[in-house]
């Protein structure tokens, strides 16, 4: 399988690029039919966008929250503006063209689709991302400089996280088109040579200290529903002192944390609770019907599947069903904004349920 135009295998990609070198590929894949600059700016108006108007000033950056007002937007049009639009793929199926280019990698380690709306020679400065990022050009030229090994100290007087220190290792100038993959840690410095717009495909930063506090969270909850396990003092490790704890007291304590914290099943349901989260979003819950439903633009599913049961996440929630039954809902293992049939057969399933409820079902246009 090629890597999108080009003749790297993605075999090859994950193994000499992925989470270790930058990667330019020129005409990466064909201009989808992406929105125009105009398209963008009515966008920005709307309440349930998430935005950001960053404009180059001296000696500081100015940060204004969205949404805009169609006079704020006259204004900002005249200056050295970038709009940061996010979530672009809970917007509207026409990215799904251009995040299908991507789907060689696990679901659960997508986050987010970014457009960069920029005005010629604007800048967010150089930083850091602690996660992968693929930056398509969609329109424009734009300059990328990038340094491999930097100085993470930050400008103190930015509220962006902008670089205090930067050395360009290598340059490269993108046109509609091009793909520039980014690794975690590598610091790189965008500028607009003209008017344009590029799209930021950013994957998740999946840090050990918040699986721990997921999986522990979960297990706390668990544990106040369940029955405890309560700790008994013995002859054996009582102490002639008693203000000492004794090592054998010890020793049972934390076979009893280590007995409750190492629970295979209840790792597996956090693990997927946690991979299957998306951003937070309101949504009115449908009555419980059979017929044909589109998948919610915030739909977000992965799933774990082992000898005798599967493992399922769906947009922060995580259930244990059985074979049988994962066959009976294989029809849920789409993306977002596909069309699914929903049965009678499987009206019922506490899963379906949760969909409806949950607002992750949307009446199919037809």
């Amino acid at each position: 399988m090629s890597l999108f135009f080009n003749s790297m295998s993605v075999t090859e990609f994950l193994k000499s690029h992925w989470n270790q070198k930058p990667l330019l590929i020129k005409e990466a894949f064909d201009p989808c039919q992406l929105p125009s600059r105009d398209d963008f700016l009515e966008l920005l108006t709307l309440d349930q966008v998430e935005s950001r108007a960053v404009i180059k000033k001296s000696p500081k950056k100015e940060i204004l929250d969205g949404p805009f007002t169609s006079a704020q937007l006259m204004e900002l049009e005249k200056k050295r503006t970038t709009y940061l639009v996010h979530n672009l793929q809970c917007e509207s199926d026409i990215f799904e063209e251009l995040l299908s280019h991507f789907s060689f990698l696990p679901e659960f380690e997508f986050d987010d689709l970014m457009a960069s709306v920029s005005k010629k020679d604007s800048t967010l400065d150089a930083h850091i991302d602690d996660y992968n990022v693929f930056i398509y050009q969609g329109q424009g030229l734009r300059r990328w400089q990038l340094q491999l090994d930097p100085d993470i100290a930050l400008n103190e007087t930015e509220d962006l996280k902008t670089l205090k220190h930067f050395i360009c290792d290598e340059e490269h100038i993108l046109e509609p088109g091009d793909l520039l993959y980014i690794p975690k840690g590598v610091a790189h410095y965008g500028h607009s040579l003209t008017d344009g717009i590029s799209y930021s495909i950013g994957l998740k930063a999946i840090a050990n200290h918040d699986l721990v506090k997921d999986y522990l969270s979960e297990l706390l909850i668990d544990g106040d529903q369940g029955v405890r396990t309560l700790f008994e003092s013995n002859e054996s490790i009582i102490s002639a002192d008693s203000q000492e704890v004794t090592a054998l007291a010890i020793k049972h304590m934390k076979e009893m944390i280590i007995k409750d914290i190492n629970n295979e099943e209840a790792m597996d349901l956090a693990l997927l609770k946690t991979l299957s989260q998306g951003r937070n979003f309101e949504a009115d819950s449908l009555e419980t019907n059979p017929g044909e439903y589109s998948l919610s633009p915030h739909y977000k599913m992965v799933y774990f599947k082992k000898s005798k049961h599967v493992i399922l996440g769906i947009n922060g929630e995580s259930f244990k069903i059985s074979i049988p039954e994962w066959n009976k809902l294989i029809f849920l293992n789409q993306r977002r904004y596909s069309k699914i049939n929903v049965s009678k057969e499987v009206l019922n399933s506490s899963i379906v349920q949760y969909l409806f409820e949950r607002g992750l079902l949307e009446r199919a246009n037809h």
